[in-house]
């Protein structure tokens, strides 16, 4: 983050400066008054839970310089600044602060592979450009903003990643960015609890365009049901896909080192790789060529991009431990993931014995327990032999394959995960190709452990 001084912030606020300090240079913005240090601005936002001002002391005394407050807060000797409102004033200091890069920014949304996708666009990008991109999966209504005071000086393009949970979330973020390109990865089940239907999912990914810029261009998904017939008037439309699209991957090969696919752009025939042997990471990888090409890179760059570009945080690992191939894909599930997931265990897994151990898929709301039955079918379909669950919801894995033939003395549930982590290496032999996945909120990653530690704690 380039430096800011006092009064220049107090200004972006529309703040009122109501006690004075000693440093007067703000070089780091923060909400969570652990986090801050030399040179930080606080601000004290209200939670539903908690109130940031009971921090505001906290932040100070771990050298914050400044904190925006409501109220004047007692012993934090430091510049106070008061607002009406403390959220609203860290967006109008982020879009302060961003409207000084004038630069392309690029912002993508989707009911799964987010992070991939931005993580696998910006590897491409940085081949010609210094980029900027969300840290992680900073992608909240706070995380947004705060990922903008990242930018500094030199940067000649940003990716930015929006999450939501309810309906407004993204509308919100998008206009504080005003992307130049807006993705939208796909639209699924995930958060249907709180929106309800697919539908209403696909209505709060389109918030994305409210803050399109005027001649922008939207990406999406051309095999989504949502985007195979999507027109708008108001902006440019590009789709992306396998069966259908403007950007389309073909002759397809996958093998246990990944997928290989050639697309057409302009006429010309290029041929592609990615590390991760599944179907959703052609779709990552399209929206990344299609970027790439946007911004004016050459094939040999894009190239280059997707093949330094590796997944991170238990996203679709494959490794061999034990005598077994372990595919680590708990970072999250949701039912196409699932799907998909279940579908590369019996493409690599030949004819060795294929193992999933599976955990709940959340905020799935009044339909888990129908995917969760679709997806026990799917693993019968893919050929699994051994199917290990555990979770709330994970008896509808067990009915699901149970109904699709899956041998019923194949097919376990486990009532706690401590079980299933004591015994998970017990069922397994030499050989096995085992995936394991779950919700992020079910610490899959504690299965995956005991499967490398070979059932010694």
């Amino acid at each position: 983050m380039n430096g800011i001084g006092i009064d220049a912030l107090s200004e972006m606020i529309n703040g009122k400066i109501i006690r004075e300090g000693k440093e007067n240079l703000v070089t780091d913005v923060v909400i969570d008054s652990r986090l801050a240090k030399k040179g930080s601005v606080f601000f004290a936002l209200d939670g539903t839970e908690m109130d940031g001002h009971d921090f505001a002391v906290s932040a100070y005394k771990n050298g914050a310089c400044a904190i925006v407050v409501k109220r004047e807060i007692e012993g934090a000797e430091c510049y106070q600044i008061k607002v009406d409102d403390t959220l609203k004033a860290l967006y109008d200091m982020a879009k302060s602060y961003k409207d000084r890069f004038d630069i392309p920014f690029v912002a993508l949304t989707g009911s799964a592979g987010k992070t991939t996708t931005k993580d696998m666009t910006a590897s491409v990008l940085s081949k010609k450009y210094k980029t900027m991109k969300t840290i992680g999966n900073f992608n909240s209504t706070t995380g947004v903003p705060l990922t903008l005071f990242n930018l500094e000086e030199g940067d000649e393009i940003a990716v930015v990643e929006m999450g939501m949970n309810h309906k407004g979330e993204i509308e919100k973020v998008s206009g504080l960015v005003n992307p130049d390109l807006a993705m939208i990865t796909n639209v699924g089940v995930s958060h249907i609890e709180n929106l309800g239907s697919k539908e209403d999912i696909f209505k709060a990914k389109m918030e994305i365009t409210k803050g399109l810029k005027k001649g922008g261009t939207l990406l999406v998904n051309g095999d989504s049901e949502f985007f195979k017939d999507y027109t708008n008037d108001e902006f440019n439309v590009v789709k992306v896909g396998i069966d259908h699209g403007d950007l389309r991957a073909a002759d397809i090969l996958y093998s246990s080192k990944g997928a290989k696919f050639m697309v057409n752009y302009n006429g010309k025939n290029y041929t592609f790789c990615t590390k991760v042997p599944a179907k959703y990471s052609v779709y990552n990888a399209l929206f990344a060529i299609y970027t790439g090409f946007h911004f004016g890179l050459s094939y040999e760059q894009i190239k280059e991009g997707l093949d330094d570009f590796m997944p991170t945080g238990n996203r679709m690992k494959i490794e061999e431990v034990n005598g077994i191939t372990l595919i680590d894909d708990t970072y999250n599930s949701n039912p196409e993931a699932l799907k998909e997931a279940l579908g590369l265990l019996n493409r690599i897994g030949g004819n060795n014995r294929k193992v999933a151990v599976l955990g709940d898929m959340l905020e799935l709301g009044e339909k888990s327990g129908e995917e969760h039955e679709k997806c026990g079918k799917a693993a019968a379909e893919n050929g699994v032999e051994l199917l290990l669950s555990c979770g709330d919801y994970a008896m509808h894995y067990i009915k699901g394959a149970g109904e699709n033939g899956m041998d019923p003395g194949k097919a376990l549930y486990f009532f706690e995960k401590n079980y299933l982590v004591e015994e998970v290496f017990d069922f397994l032999k030499e050989g096995d190709f085992v995936l394991v996945k779950a919700s992020r909120g079910m610490k899959f990653e504690d299965v995956v452990d005991a499967i490398k530690k070979g059932g010694v704690f």
